[in-house]
């Protein structure tokens, strides 16, 4: 879990593709293929990236979540 959270939080100074960038020149390119560790998928997108945006994304809700269900069982 700490690695995982120490991951999340350095992913914006990590050097990576932009996840959400679409280059259909680069599709379905295979792990370790240049700039892309783990390859693209069918819209060109990098996998890690894609990967590492979704990490910070559940994070920050089950984070989220966590907090109010202790501040709501605070209060009841």
């Amino acid at each position: 879990m700490g690695t995982l959270l120490i991951l999340a939080l350095v992913l914006r100074l990590l050097p990576l593709p932009d996840p959400l960038a679409i280059r259909l020149d680069s599709r379905f390119l295979p792990p370790l293929s240049g700039a892309h560790v783990l390859g693209t998928d069918d819209l060109g997108r990098d996998l890690l990236g894609r990967l590492l945006l979704g990490l910070s994304v559940t994070l920050m809700v089950s984070i989220g979540s966590a907090v109010l269900a202790f501040a709501f069982g605070l209060v009841g």
